[in-house]
C-alpha cells in the first residue's frame, strides 16, 4: 500500500512544486523595474535585435534604420554607430572570447566583423555570401571559429551558409568567400541559427517550412 500510495502522490508533488516555482517567478518579475533608459533618438527608428558582450560592459543594437549602435551597458550612452549597412539587418552578435568583436548580418548577403575599440567606421571584416543570397538569420559558433547565415528562399533555393571567422580581409575591399552550404536542410525561409553554447560543432537551424 504504501508503494502505490506514493506512486499515486507524485503527480500531485510535482504539480505543488511547479505551483511554488510559479509563485517564486511571479515574486521575481513583480519586483523589476526600469533601471535606466538611453536617450531617445529624434527619428523614430525601431530596435529590431540586442546582444551584451560576454564582459557586459557593451550593449548592441541593431535599429530599422540600418544602423548599428553601441551602447554602454551602464550608462546606456551610445559610445559609436554603424550605418554602412544598404540592406536590412539581420541580427548582431558579439565573438564569445573577444568581447570588443561584434558581428552583423544584412540582407545584401554579407556578414561583417566590427571592431568596437576601433574610431573606423568600416568593417574589419567582411564575408561574401553568393549573389543569390538574402541573409535572414546567422549566428557565431562558441569558439569564435565558424560564422552560419541562413537565407530567404529565393525560387527554390535556400542555404546555411558557413564561413571560417578568423583572420580574413583588411576593410571591406574584398571579402572571404563561403567554406560550404548546406542547400537541402529547409524548403523555406531560414528564420533562425543558433550554435550550442558549448559544442562549438553543433548548430540548430528554424525555418518556416
Amino acid at each position: 500500500r504504501g508503494s502505490r500510495l506514493c506512486a499515486r502522490s507524485l503527480p500531485f508533488l510535482g504539480e505543488a512544486l511547479g505551483t511554488v516555482a510559479m509563485e517564486k517567478i511571479r515574486e521575481q518579475f513583480s519586483s523589476l523595474q526600469i533601471a535606466r533608459r538611453s536617450t531617445p533618438t529624434e527619428d523614430p527608428t525601431y530596435l529590431l535585435d540586442i546582444d551584451i558582450s560576454r564582459g557586459g560592459r557593451l550593449v548592441a543594437v541593431s535599429h530599422s534604420n540600418k544602423s548599428i549602435g553601441i551602447y554602454d551597458r551602464e550608462t546606456l550612452n551610445l559610445l559609436r554607430e554603424y550605418s554602412s549597412h544598404p540592406g536590412l539587418l539581420s541580427g548582431v552578435r558579439f565573438a564569445h572570447e573577444h568581447a570588443d568583436i561584434l558581428f552583423s548580418a544584412c540582407s545584401d548577403g554579407t556578414v561583417k566583423c566590427w571592431d568596437t575599440r576601433l574610431a573606423s567606421s568600416e568593417a574589419a571584416r567582411l564575408f561574401c555570401g553568393y549573389p543569390s543570397n538574402i541573409f535572414i538569420s546567422f549566428d557565431v559558433s562558441c569558439n569564435d571559429l565558424i560564422v552560419c547565415a541562413g537565407t530567404e528562399k529565393v525560387e527554390e533555393d535556400v542555404f546555411m551558409t558557413f564561413w571560417d571567422a578568423r583572420g580574413g580581409t583588411n576593410g571591406v575591399s574584398a571579402g572571404k568567400s563561403p567554406l560550404g552550404v548546406y542547400s537541402e536542410s529547409h524548403n523555406d525561409d531560414i528564420t533562425k541559427i543558433c550554435f550550442h553554447p558549448s559544442q562549438p560543432n553543433l548548430v540548430i537551424s528554424g525555418s518556416t517550412d
